[in-house]
């Protein structure tokens, strides 16, 4: 992702240390979800993500492309069984991030928590 053209568009000014702490919590975090699926956790822990980066100026386009640069990782770098098994979990977020965005939007707007 630090390669790509558009970095700072997509996760704002000052937020490079940032989506490297997020990058890797998510290998962390997928690797607990795939082990001991939880529908719940999966979603809250999503929508907290798109909270919390929003508001710091992470561009709703920062997950489309961080995701996609997942993908394309993960399929180079996987077993096509394994890629198999996992992808429904990263395309189920990929299809679902203008739902995200509108959720985490109607969040921030509120002043609801991001914890």
């Amino acid at each position: 992702m630090l390669s790509h053209p558009d970095i700072n568009d997509l996760v704002g000014e000052d937020n490079l240390d940032m989506m490297k702490d997020n990058h890797a919590n998510h290998v962390r975090f997928m690797v607990s979800i795939f082990k001991n699926f939880d529908p719940e956790v999966l979603t809250d822990t999503v929508l907290w993500v798109f909270r919390a980066y929003r508001s710091r100026r992470f561009h709703s386009n920062y997950w489309a492309a961080q995701l996609n640069s997942w993908i394309e990782i993960l399929k180079k770098e996987l077993s096509e069984q394994t890629f198999k098994e996992i992808f429904p979990y990263y395309e189920w977020m990929q299809v679902n991030i203008p739902v995200f965005v509108k959720l985490s939007t109607e969040d921030l707007e509120s002043g609801k928590s991001m914890h």
